[in-house]
């Protein structure tokens, strides 16, 4: 029997629905998923096609189309795909196509011309899947700090200009099959940048080709608003297409008017975002796009966009952009922010918290209620693309709440206090987000001591030079003993294994391969790359890709980029020195410590405390600047010697501990060094 595929319809739909996510362990950790807290999941989320397959009476799959997700806001006429839920019984048949096929029609019919989609690498049934109906990773995407690629397609868009102008300039109509994914030529042998175009000054586009009876139609549509800009038959230029007028490529938003307040900046740009900065801190301390309101989307990552109008006369800053009026007033140590709806809808704040070493407390009605080391999925919860799930656990009302975030070492603070909202919510991120009828506001109140955490200048040992070759499992490695213990090295993919007193300290299964995360290769415990900005907001702390990995120089060179393995006069001691030069795309020297064995870690919190965390199946992350791991036998210290803004990245996921210790790049050679040190028990 041939499961029935069918639009989402009423509130029954949604309690089976919810149903069948949590039977299939698909949605928010720890959260009762019912249809009443689905339901304002689709609503914030902004659903607008929603496609059940049903058999025998039993929901089997699930797809869904909606403006935003991962906090990301999709462009105009584009929308996100996800909640893409398949029964296991119903996986190697055909139902996956039919609900692509069926949706594909339904969108086009709806006018959608894009799609994208974020998706995990490591599953390696959906990723396919994804690629082969046309989506594809454009140029030097690589997995967010989620552990997300995000994909793209503009087939509805260059699929329905064909078929719209298909007889003026095919000769012929389009119809049918003939206009979706099933008839891109070799499909099933694409990969997922097969077809990237880049426009010079114009970003990217994707080419799709199309084998129909007689003819191969070449069609190549620009990402931004999914216009078909070249076209070719039979690998000639189709006689009376007229390619759309340019579409510039995006630049970074301009600051319109900024303001000291103290050592702090508090700066607007002209896509009405309001950032403010500190000195001692890497990266903005807050980020607080234009509020939204009448049902629009909130997607701090990637917020919407729309023309603004500013005024910064008299020391109060007025940004209107038709729908949303907010005011900026400065107060003697912060800002008050209040953002009025147009037509007395409800009404969205939704500002992010850029400090990521912090403390959080909150406060209600006066009384301190929580506060610790934030601990993404902890403290705060983390319920990326199901945040209004928990409106019960993770929202207060707003009157009489008060949030402050702290680091201890930066010596910067940050108040939201004075909410003027119905409900405050805490919940990723977000500093605060805000929401209520006709308008809500907050005050800002920043302050700093004159702590700093800029870096660190140790010398970073000596490097270790005593290298002979060796071979582990017939591959090919280094390896050489020293006072620290024994040490194997592949050059091409990292520190193999540090064994010290006929024990492993640090191991692998090198040369044989394991999934964490994102990963699906990882075969050593430590290597080095040069990675994105850890400050951007869309992308955050990004996975690390084969591409960004630093050689490993056995001489340890200082001129040379790459890292090295250095020596302390304490025989416990191991260095990781990396050296390298800032780039347009890799800003950051990282050095990455797979841990398999680590069933508890200790961090120095925001306070200068000590915070002991065990390791789990569920996930969460944090920031520190030193940590401890329990292993068999033993404590493995992580500390930073020399380095800009060193930081260290933490995740705990049901593969182990993915350790990401970061340190700022320059423009000019910069070393950075890391300690590890072994207290056997």
């Amino acid at each position: 029997m041939s499961a029935e595929i069918r639009e989402l319809t009423g509130e029954d739909d949604l309690g089976r629905v919810a149903d069948f996510f949590v039977r299939n362990r698909y949605g928010p950790t720890g959260v009762a998923l019912s249809g009443q807290a689905l339901e304002r999941v689709f609503r914030e989320r902004d659903v607008r096609l929603f496609l059940v397959a049903e058999e025998r009476g039993e929901i089997v799959a699930t797809i869904g189309y909606a403006v935003m997700s991962g906090r990301r806001v999709a462009p105009p006429g584009q929308l996100f795909a996800g909640m893409f839920v398949i029964a296991p019984t119903h996986r190697t048949g055909m139902l996956a196509g039919r609900l692509f096929s069926d949706s594909f029609e339904r969108l086009v019919a709806r006018g959608v011309r894009g799609l994208r989609v974020e998706v995990d690498p490591a599953n390696s049934r959906a990723f396919p899947l994804y690629v082969r109906v046309g989506f594809r990773a454009l140029e030097g995407m690589t997995p967010d700090e989620d552990g997300y690629v995000e994909l793209v397609s503009v087939l509805p868009g260059v699929t329905t200009d064909l078929s719209n102008n298909a007889v003026a300039w095919t000769g012929r109509s389009l119809g049918g099959d003939r206009r979706n994914w099933r008839s891109i030529r070799r499909s099933r042998t694409q990969s997922v940048d097969s077809g990237i175009v880049r426009l010079p000054g114009r970003g990217d586009a994707i080419r799709y080709d199309f084998e129909l009876p007689g003819l191969l139609v070449s069609a190549v549509g620009r990402v931004d608003d999914a216009a078909l800009v070249t076209l070719s038959l039979n690998g000639s230029p189709a006689p009376g297409f007229a390619p759309p007028a340019d579409c510039e490529e995006a630049d970074p938003a301009r600051i319109v008017v900024s303001r000291a307040l103290g050592l702090f900046t508090v700066m607007l740009d002209e896509r009405g975002t309001l950032v403010v900065s500190h000195p001692a801190h890497l990266g903005s301390v807050v980020v607080d796009p234009h509020p939204v309101a009448s049902g629009a989307t909130a997607g701090p990552r990637r917020p919407s966009s729309r023309p603004l109008r500013v005024d910064a006369a008299d020391g109060i800053w007025r940004i209107d952009d038709g729908d949303v009026e907010r005011v900026v007033e400065f107060l003697p140590a912060g800002v008050r922010v209040t953002a009025t709806s147009r037509s007395a809808s409800e009404v969205v704040c939704f500002p992010w918290m850029g400090l990521r070493v912090a403390r959080l407390a909150l406060s209600l009605e006066g009384v301190e209620a929580r506060a610790a080391h934030a601990v993404r999925g902890r403290w705060p919860v983390d319920l990326v693309d199901f945040e209004a799930s928990a409106d019960g656990e993770s929202s207060w009302p707003a009157a009489g709440t008060e949030v402050v975030w702290s680091d201890g070492a930066s010596g910067v603070t940050i108040t939201a206090t004075q909410l003027r909202a119905e409900t405050a919510r805490l919940e990723g991120w977000h500093l605060v987000r805000l929401s209520g009828e006709t308008s809500v506001g907050y005050d800002l109140a920043v302050s700093a001591s004159e702590c700093s955490s800029r870096g660190r200048t140790g010398r970073g040992g000596r490097v270790i030079d005593t290298w002979r070759r060796s071979r582990r499992a017939l591959a090919d490695v280094l390896q050489t003993t020293t006072d620290a213990g024994t040490l194997t090295v592949a050059p091409e993919a990292g520190l193999v294994e540090w064994r010290r007193d006929g024990r492993p300290v640090i191991g692998s299964s090198f040369p044989s391969r394991r999934a964490i995360g994102p990963l699906t290769a990882v075969s050593t415990a430590l290597w080095a790359c040069a990675e994105p900005d850890r400050t951007d907001l869309d992308l955050g702390a990004a996975w690390p890709t084969d591409d960004a990995r630093l050689p490993f120089q056995p001489s340890g060179e200082s001129e040379e980029t790459g890292w090295s393995l250095t020596a302390f006069d304490s025989p416990t001691e191991l260095g990781v020195r990396v050296s390298a030069i800032a780039e347009e795309r890799r800003q950051e020297a990282v050095v990455f410590l797979a841990l398999a064995r680590a069933t508890r870690v200790r961090i120095a919190d925001s306070d200068g405390g000590v915070l002991e965390l065990d390791v789990s199946s569920d996930p969460w992350r944090t920031w520190t600047r030193a940590a401890s791991f329990f292993m068999d036998g033993g404590w493995l210290h992580m500390t930073s010697v020399r380095g800009a803004h060193p930081e260290i990245l933490i995740r705990s996921t049901a593969q182990g501990l993915m350790i990401a210790a970061y340190s700022r790049l320059a423009s000019e050679p910069t070393t950075t060094v890391w300690s590890l040190r072994w207290d056997a028990l």
